[in-house]
């Protein structure tokens, strides 16, 4: 397919990766390395906490289109020129279940958190019977990421909400 024949399917048929892109000033070079290849990727997040330094983690949605999204996965990022071919770099998944769609995750740190991945990821999750909605909790060190928690909202949430997430400190700063 060209572009422009996937971009008619737009978001149907559309595969959305990652994509590693390494700019040589020195050479004016380009080097574009897919990452994960096969995976349709999307919404991707990373402990806030350590914006402008390096990161090893990343925490992706992944499902069939850019509206379906069935489950999270978490990306190792490093060591990726180690890994040839843009070997899977996924190291840990959750899928939300039949006819469960999710939304942007949201990483939270965890209180005194020993190490980059130390935390939780929050997660919308609308369930298509019913149109209930959820939060779910799920423990963001795990391999599995194991729930930790779901909670029933009260009101149903749209697919595709974004949302972001803030502890009792900054709500009180908010409000002076």
């Amino acid at each position: 397919f060209s572009p422009v024949e996937k971009f008619s399917d737009f978001p149907f048929n559309m595969e959305f990766g990652l994509v590693e892109i390494r700019l040589d000033t020195r050479t004016h070079s380009v080097k574009r390395r897919p990452i994960c290849s096969g995976t349709n990727l999307e919404f991707g997040v990373f402990n806030q906490a350590y914006i402008g330094r390096k990161t090893r983690y990343a925490y992706y949605v992944v499902g069939r289109n850019l509206l379906l999204f069935t489950g999270v996965v978490k990306l190792d990022l490093m060591h990726l020129e180690e890994r040839p071919g843009g070997q899977e770099c996924i190291v840990g998944k959750r899928e939300f279940g039949e006819g469960k769609y999710g939304g942007e995750p949201c990483f939270v740190g965890a209180r005194g958190a020993e190490s980059e991945d130390h935390g939780y990821l929050l997660c919308l999750v609308s369930n298509e019977k019913g149109g209930v909605s959820e939060l779910w909790v799920l423990d963001a060190l795990s391999p599995t990421l194991e729930v930790v928690a779901i909670v029933e909202l009260p009101v149903h949430i749209p697919l595709g909400f974004h949302g972001c997430f803030i502890n009792e400190e900054q709500l009180v700063q908010q409000k002076a």
